[in-house]
C-alpha cells in the first residue's frame, strides 16, 4: 500500500527539497514551485505509480497535499 510519505518523499525529491520542507499547503501553481518543477514533478509521480491524471483532474490541483490526494485515489481506482 501506497502512503502519502512515499509519495511526498518523491515529491521532495523532485523538488531538490527535503521532506521536512514541504508543507501541505504550498501550492503548486504560482507559488515556489517552477511550472517546469511542476511539470516534471507530475510525470515522475505517473511513472512511479502507473498513473495518468487529466487535465481537468489537475485543475482542480492547488496544493501538495491535493495532489497527494488525488496520486492516492488513482492508485486505489486501478488495484
Amino acid at each position: 500500500m501506497v502512503t502519502e510519505e512515499q509519495i511526498k518523499k518523491i515529491i521532495a525529491n523532485s523538488l531538490n527539497l527535503a521532506v521536512d520542507e514541504l508543507d501541505n499547503e504550498t501550492p503548486l501553481q504560482g507559488g515556489p514551485i517552477e511550472s517546469l518543477s511542476y511539470v516534471e514533478l507530475l510525470l515522475s509521480l505517473e511513472e512511479s505509480y502507473q498513473v495518468v491524471a487529466s487535465d481537468k483532474e489537475l485543475e482542480q490541483v492547488k496544493t501538495i497535499d491535493d495532489l497527494i490526494q488525488l496520486i492516492l485515489n488513482k492508485i486505489n481506482v486501478s488495484q
